[in-house]
C-alpha cells in the first residue's frame, strides 16, 4: 500500500505550500516523473538511489537530497528496511540560483530532526501559522546544509557498448577489475576503452570505478552487522587503509564515522 501510494503520488494535486510524506516503503521503484513542486528526499534505513537523464545519484544514510522544480527523475532503492521521508515545496518568485540545481549533502542531528518534526502535520490538517514558518525555516536551512554537495555521482552511458562496460563493473566490484582484461573482454584496445569513458562519461575509466566501488560500500555498510573491513574486501579492496582514504575523499568522513552514524541513526527508530 505505501508503495503504491509513492509511486501514484502526485504532489502536484495537494494544494498546500509545503507538506512532507513519511512512509516505510522498503525495497522500491518509481516510474519517470516530475513536478513543479520542489522536492527535498532523505531516507532512513537503507540506500536510496535516483537518476536523472544523465546521472545516478545516490543517497545513503545521513544525507539528503534537493530536487528542484520540474526535474525529470526516477527514484528507487533495494533496501527492504527503507523509510522515505519527503519535503514538497511550493516555487517562489526570484527564488535564489541554488533552489534551481539538484544537490545531494550531508544531514546534521539539527537538520534530521527537523526533517522528522515534519511528521506531526498531516496532509488532512489545515495549514496554520506554525507548520508553514517551520516549513519556511527548512527551505531557507536547505542553502546552508547543501554549501557541502556530495559528489557521489555515476554518469550515465548513452554509447551501448559501454553500457555493457558498466553494467559489468557495477556487477563485480570485488573482483581485481583492470582497465586492459576489461577491454579485451569486451573487444576493445585498452586506449579506445579509456577513450570511450573521457568522451562519453567525461570520467576516466580509475575514477569511475573508485566511484562505483564507494557507492556500492555505502550500500553494504547500511546493512545489519556491517564490517568496515569485510566492506572493503567486498568492494574490491585489499587495503583497508586504502579503503578508508579513497572513502573519506569522496564521502567526507572515514567508513567507521559513516557507520557509526548510521547506527546512532537506527537508535532512533
Amino acid at each position: 500500500m505505501c508503495k503504491e501510494f509513492i509511486r501514484n503520488l502526485n504532489p502536484d494535486r495537494i494544494k498546500k505550500e509545503a507538506f512532507a510524506i513519511h512512509r516505510k516503503v522498503g525495497a522500491f521503484s518509481t516510474r519517470w516523473h516530475r513536478h513543479r513542486k520542489h522536492q527535498l528526499l532523505y531516507a532512513e534505513g537503507g540506500v536510496l538511489y535516483f537518476k536523472t537523464k544523465q546521472l545516478t545519484y545516490v543517497l545513503p544514510a545521513r544525507f539528503a537530497a534537493w530536487i528542484p522544480s520540474k526535474s525529470y527523475h526516477q527514484i528507487y532503492s533495494a533496501s527492504p528496511g527503507l523509510l522515505l521521508r519527503v519535503l514538497y515545496f511550493e516555487p517562489e518568485p526570484e527564488e535564489g540560483l541554488f533552489f534551481q540545481r539538484l544537490n545531494v549533502f550531508s544531514v546534521s542531528d539539527l537538520a534530521r530532526e527537523m526533517i522528522l518534526e515534519t511528521e506531526s502535520w498531516r496532509l488532512s490538517d489545515k495549514t496554520d501559522e506554525i507548520e508553514a514558518t517551520f516549513f519556511k525555516a527548512i527551505k531557507l536551512l536547505v542553502q546552508k546544509w547543501g554549501e557541502k554537495p556530495l559528489p557521489v555521482t555515476l554518469p550515465i552511458p548513452k554509447h551501448p557498448r559501454l553500457r555493457e562496460v558498466t553494467d559489468h563493473i557495477t556487477r563485480n566490484l570485488a573482483e581485481p577489475l583492470k582497465v586492459g582484461t576489461i577491454a579485451a573482454a569486451f573487444g576493445f584496445s585498452e586506449r579506445t576503452l579509456m577513450r570511450l569513458f573521457q568522451k562519453e562519461l567525461a570520467l576516466p575509466f580509475t575514477r569511475y570505478l573508485k566511484v562505483a566501488r564507494i557507492i556500492k560500500a555505502l550500500e553494504l555498510l547500511t546493512k545489519p552487522g556491517a564490517s568496515v573491513t569485510e566492506t572493503a574486501f567486498q568492494v574490491g579492496y585489499e587495503s583497508l587503509g586504502s579503503f578508508s582514504n579513497m572513502f573519506q575523499q569522496i564521502v567526507g568522513v572515514r567508513p567507521s564515522e559513516y557507520l557509526n552514524s548510521k547506527n546512532r541513526e537506527d537508535e532512533f527508530h
